[in-house]
């Protein structure tokens, strides 16, 4: 099965007349018919092209003839230079600085245009991430779905009493405190 993905994958990029360097097929799943294809290639503008939409019709087009040969279902991820990790790697920087910046003012923050995949990535980050108090949720529908992120505090303790959100924290680890800043511009104003 790996040979023939990757005689087809070869084809493919040939007949584009894409130079391709280096081409590897791997199994992630047998079961679920889920494979990796790593290309390495000096033209990966040409695959890749603006946010990876050209890649992402490259791995269409791969899926519908690897299925269509084999007469399968499949699932394919097709990584190009490492594209997809800096792609990961830049999406957990960002939310990284979401995280920290809710965490430091007590707000929630809404977080628009991500793919499904992004969204679902972004959720099980954050839940792998395990910080007890905060939430994530997606809300509306197709393309206006958008994902809040909120630094929520429990109000009633076991025992009835309530409970203030750095209760039982050490001081290291407590937000810092609130602060707000004023710009002026005084640009008008002959000194």
């Amino acid at each position: 099965m790996k040979e023939k993905i990757q005689e087809l994958c070869e084809k493919f990029f040939t007949l584009s007349w894409i130079k391709v360097d280096a081409l590897t097929v791997s199994c992630e799943d047998q079961d679920k018919n889920i494979f990796f294809i790593k290309l390495e290639t000096p033209d990966s503008k040409l695959i890749i092209w603006t946010h990876g939409q050209t890649l992402d019709n490259i791995k269409h087009l791969l899926n519908r003839m690897i299925e269509s040969s084999v007469w399968k279902n499949f699932t394919i991820h097709v990584e190009v230079n490492d594209y997809l990790k800096l792609k990961d790697e830049k999406l957990y920087r960002y939310i990284d600085w979401r995280i920290d910046y809710i965490t430091k003012n007590g707000k929630s923050v809404v977080l628009p245009n991500f793919t499904p995949y992004e969204r679902k990535k972004i959720h099980s980050y954050i839940s792998d991430k395990n910080i007890e108090w905060l939430k994530a949720h997606s809300e509306w529908e197709w393309k206006e779905r958008f994902m809040h992120i909120s630094y929520n505090w429990p109000q009633i303790q076991s025992s009835g009493t309530q409970k203030t959100p750095y209760q039982d924290r050490s001081p290291a680890s407590k937000p810092a405190p609130r602060s707000r800043t004023i710009d002026i511009d005084i640009d008008w104003i002959d000194i």
